[in-house]
């Protein structure tokens, strides 16, 4: 019996005054490729804060001990006070008052699932979109820049897949790929996880 696979695969298209278009698309294209892989799969679209926390929470409860994780996002995602965030649907507005009020902090998931101490962590976001953040205060900084981690692997800006490893405070093996293209494309990673002995193909 090899190791479990877990999935979570998040697509958002409705946001106020900033609608996407492929984002759900790509999600539920995604979910395929990745159920043909073993994967157990959990696919959810537009999702507003309350959803979104939810589905983050019951989907690391899901995760066991050296399991194999996949989390993917496709939507908007910011910047602000050095922070990197996902943006849910009920972003209105979003500025440094209320940030954590309408988006998930990408860091600090990754520090969550680590703790579950999985075999491998694959993290994908796809969100180099730009997405401006109303500031309280003066508006000479712009924070309409792609998502970037604290530290360790920059974004990318061309149109292809660039992936890095980077291990958390936990040392768990974590590829994290940043995809600025309509469509992801799942190959590169799939052939390191099978070059690593993380999966296998049929």
């Amino acid at each position: 019996m090899g190791n479990a696979q877990r999935a979570l695969i998040i697509g958002n298209d409705n946001y106020p005054g900033a609608s996407l278009r492929n984002c759900v698309n790509d999600a539920n294209g995604l979910s395929q490729t990745v159920r043909r892989l073993g994967f157990d799969v959990q696919c959810r679209t537009n999702l507003n804060m309350n959803a979104m926390v939810s589905a983050a929470n019951q989907f690391v409860e899901s995760i066991t001990r050296s399991a194999i994780v996949l989390f993917y996002f496709s939507g908007h995602g910011c910047q602000c006070n050095g922070v990197n965030y996902l943006m849910t649907t009920n972003a209105d507005q979003p500025g440094e008052s209320n940030i954590q009020n309408c988006a998930l902090d990408a860091q600090t998931l990754i520090e969550v699932i680590s703790k579950k101490r999985p075999k491998l962590l694959l993290f994908i976001l796809d969100c180099c979109r730009e997405y401006l953040l109303n500031r309280s205060n003066s508006a000479s900084t712009s924070y309409g820049k792609s998502i970037s981690l604290r530290s360790g692997p920059v974004p990318m800006r061309a149109a292809e897949i660039k992936t890095d490893y980077w291990n958390s405070a936990s040392s768990v093996p974590t590829i994290i790929a940043f995809s600025c293209t309509e469509r992801i494309q799942l190959q590169e990673i799939t052939q390191i996880m099978v070059s690593m002995g993380h999966i296998h193909t049929t």
